[in-house]
């Protein structure tokens, strides 16, 4: 059987085609959905037989079975086809096609489609667009193009276009809407805005909005307030069709060998004063992918499949509705949650702060409760989605950390590394596409009705390096004991049915499965490891430029990003040499001449990553709490847990400790830790060759050791106490301007000027309400290294080495 390829012969240069499903196919699901690709496929249980790895209760070796499972969970975002099978996430028979028959919303109307003379665009792009060729060229009148006036195009999108109706004139009743018309908004803390300081000038701040008081809140206001500007909407906005492979702004330029966009929005704005007000001529363009669009014109596409599909194209155009919603407000009618906000970037080259105001995904999670995300582990162009899940985060895993503006902006919500996904229910599908759901259910029980059915079941979702580790949270408790049940009863099953001989060669096939799988982890740690080493290097390297560049070159809060780059790095490194050496010890003979090395391998390993750690650290001190304020408590902290870990890690090698069987990470790491003895941990810090911190001694015995140094001309000892005395959150004032002055005091300290005009600034104000004769000495000193740094700044230039002579 050969799977049907839509696409043939794609050339980005020439404007055709391809897909990157053109296998064949040995199975019926594979047909349909796609053979797993090669690459996603390191058991080698499914692309060799070219399987789909999509099929429940699949023929197959039950002695693989535990394996298969665990492999589809790490390409099913934790799931496995029999459980979404099980929760009605999968599609099922239906016998007829729901269809919407409400008329469809002007804004979406054919018109507002871009017409076949691909030159008769409006202004909003200044461009040519080269016609598409066929793709499914089986319908009388398909023309061939993918524009909207094509009959077949058309076709396709009537229903979406019908649902997306249905969707926006219920939106009225969201506090989403009602919050983004009408509530207040504040500006996004500096410290979070990563945008470059071009980008900030020209856009404005960033803004939250946020949620209305439930009394003041109107549907019929802010239905009102929707039909206003989609009239406006009507004379700025045209809808178009292209290619995710091409960008969207020529349609010619390659987008990347993988799927890109999905939807995209252009908008031509000009500003017409100083506060960033609009002209009334700005344009809108919203293009959505052919990809999306390309199962439906499949022939083996079931009723359900098709509504999936559906359904997943209209939250798709209302994600790009709500970034034109956002641009074409009307002063005074509205206000832009933020002005000029890109609609995939800041500039044409997409370098922009789309990753800090998502409005697609808030207005769409403010609709439905949470994100959409296709399941389909291969990506297959032209396949449609087996199921789909809800994501719990805004977005899952498609961009970088950022800011996102979510529900009705109450909050920001922040990229996690684990995201909580949930299967859709697929009747859901059923139900959204009949007009009485519409106009009975959904009047009746109000918007939350329409947002999607989820499973009963929630997955976090898991660690790709290690797939048995999924985190499952069952509605029923009873249901993860049931599975356990089941599987004991299997694997009994199984045993009882083999004689001695054939035991015998079962246990050999396991070790030798367990082998290989070890020998992927380790090749899979190693791939990582070498993509975390040049992280961290890369912000080593950026540290050390800051510590020899001028002051000033780097803002606060860049060096404290830099650091909180580094401590991520090398907090990422170290749990991923928590999860391969525990797999290691859990070996059964590290005898071998394989694991003698590779355990060597690992402790090497350790050593230079403790040491990187403890560089880390020790640069953090020497920028200091003066410069990153209550962050550098957290940083510090962070780079202690690390050190931590690593700390543990090494007894674990050293002393090859064996983890319990069902102990977690976590859990061997905290007993480790706790279980370290004393010489062992003495040992440890003194190979790390870690500078002594006096966290232990008193506010008074620092000062009076300070003041000997001072008067003993240890400028170097000076400076060590000064970063202690920062590095002190619960110090009194004076002591936080003292260690500035101390800081200030070496010779290699490259902000020194700073610390002293900082340091005497403090001790001037304490000692005017407080004066002691301990504190006007203190100012004292504190001006003598301040003038005697200032002269030498003019005189002989800040890098002099004399700067701390002649002060006494």
């Amino acid at each position: 059987m050969v799977a049907k390829n839509p696409l043939t012969n794609w050339d980005p240069k020439f404007g055709r085609f391809h897909s990157i499903w053109s296998t064949q196919a040995g199975t019926e699901w594979a047909s349909k959905y796609g053979v797993l690709p090669e690459i996603m496929d390191p058991t080698q249980l499914f692309f060799p037989y070219k399987k789909s790895a999509l099929t429940p209760n699949a023929l197959d070796n039950q002695q693989l079975k535990a394996e298969r499972k665990n492999h589809q969970k790490w390409i099913l975002s934790g799931y496995w086809p029999e459980l979404l099978e099980e929760i009605g996430a999968y599609p099922y028979p239906l016998n007829y096609l729901p269809t919407l028959t409400n008329p469809i919303d002007p804004l979406f109307e054919i018109n507002q489609w871009q017409p076949r003379h691909t030159l008769e665009t409006w202004p909003v792009i200044q461009m040519e667009f080269p016609p598409h060729k066929p793709f499914f060229p089986v319908e009388p009148d398909n023309i061939g193009v993918w524009t909207a006036d094509n009959p077949a195009v058309w076709r396709r999108l009537d229903p979406i276009l019908r649902l997306c109706t249905r969707f926006l004139h219920h939106s009225a009743a969201t506090c989403w809407l009602d919050g983004f018309y009408f509530g207040d908004r504040t500006d996004v803390p500096e410290r979070l805005d990563r945008r470059p300081a071009w980008q900030k000038l020209e856009q404005g701040p960033l803004k939250f909005f946020h949620k209305r008081d439930p009394q003041l809140r109107s549907n019929a206001q802010t239905a009102e307030k929707t039909e206003e500007l989609k009239i406006i909407m009507r004379e700025r906005v045209q809808f178009g069709i292209g290619s995710s492979f091409l960008t969207p702004w020529d349609r010619r330029t390659p987008n990347g060998s993988g799927l890109g966009w999905e939807g995209f929005t252009i908008v031509s704005t000009e500003r017409q004063n100083k506060d960033f007000e609009f002209y009334t001529e700005n344009k809108a363009w919203i293009e959505i992918a052919l990809e999306l669009l390309l199962p439906l014109f499949r022939n083996d596409l079931s009723p359900i499949e098709r509504l999936y599909c559906q359904f997943y194209i209209a939250s798709t155009l209302m994600h790009e509705f709500a970034h034109a919603l956002n641009q074409l407000q009307d002063p005074p009618m509205g206000r832009t949650i933020v002005r000029n906000e890109p609609a995939y970037g800041g500039d044409v080259n997409c370098n922009g702060a789309e990753v800090f105001c998502e409005l697609g995904y808030s207005f769409v999670k403010g609709l439905l409760g949470a994100m959409p995300k296709i399941l389909n582990p291969g990506h297959i162009v032209g396949a449609p989605a087996v199921a789909l899940l809800l994501s719990k985060e805004i977005p899952a895993r498609k961009y970088d950390k950022g800011i996102f503006l979510h529900e009705a902006g109450e909050h920001f919500a922040q990229y996690e590394e684990t995201n909580k996904l949930v299967p859709i229910v697929s009747k859901y599908y059923e139900f959204i596409h009949s007009d009485d759901f519409w106009d009975r259910m959904a009047t009746n029980f109000g918007v939350s009705i329409i947002a999607p059915t989820p499973a009963p079941i929630v997955v976090i979702e898991p660690d790709p390096s290690r797939p048995e580790l999924s985190s499952y949270v069952f509605n029923n408790s009873e249901r993860k004991w049931m599975y356990e049940v089941q599987a004991v009863k299997s694997n009994a099953q199984l045993l009882s049915s083999l004689n001695p001989e054939q035991r015998k060669a079962y246990d050999v096939a396991l070790v030798q499965r367990d082998n290989e799988v070890n020998k992927l982890r380790r090749v899979q740690y190693l791939h990582q490891r070498d993509n975390t080493e040049r992280s961290v290097n890369e912000c080593n390297n950026a540290l050390e430029r800051y510590f020899t560049q001028s002051p000033g070159e780097l803002s606060d809060s860049e060096i404290l990003r830099l650091l909180r780059c580094f401590s991520d790095n090398l907090k990422r490194e170290a749990d991923q040499e928590t999860q391969c050496a525990i797999d290691f010890m859990a070996e059964a003979d590290l005898k071998t001449p394989s694991n003698v090395d590779f355990g060597q391998r690992l402790l090497n390993t350790n050593r230079v990553a403790r040491k990187m750690v403890t560089k880390a650290s020790a640069d953090c001190d020497r920028v200091g709490v003066a410069t990153l304020g209550t962050d550098f408590h957290e940083i510090r902290a962070k780079f202690d847990k690390t050190l931590y870990i690593l700390r543990a890690i090494n007894f674990i090698l050293a002393q090859q400790v064996k983890p319990d069987k069902n102990e977690t990470y976590e859990e061997v790491i905290d007993r480790v830790g706790n279980a370290m003895d004393y010489e062992g941990l003495e040992r440890l810090q003194s190979s790390d060759a870690q500078n002594e911190i006096l966290q232990a001694a008193s506010q008074e015995t620092i000062l009076a050791q300070a003041m000997n140094a001072y008067q003993k001309h240890d400028y170097d000892e000076c400076h060590r106490l000064g970063r202690v005395l920062l590095s002190q959150f619960d110090l009194e004032g004076y002591a936080q301007g003292i260690g500035m002055v101390l800081i200030a005091m070496h010779p290699g300290e490259i902000r020194r000027r700073w610390c002293s005009r900082q340091g005497l600034y403090v001790l001037n104000i304490m000692a005017r309400t407080n004066a002691t004769p301990f504190l006007e000495l203190w100012v004292e000193v504190a001006t003598q290294v301040h003038d005697s740094i200032e002269d030498l700044a003019v005189n002989a230039g800040i890098g002099d080495a004399l700067c701390v002579l002649g002060i006494d």
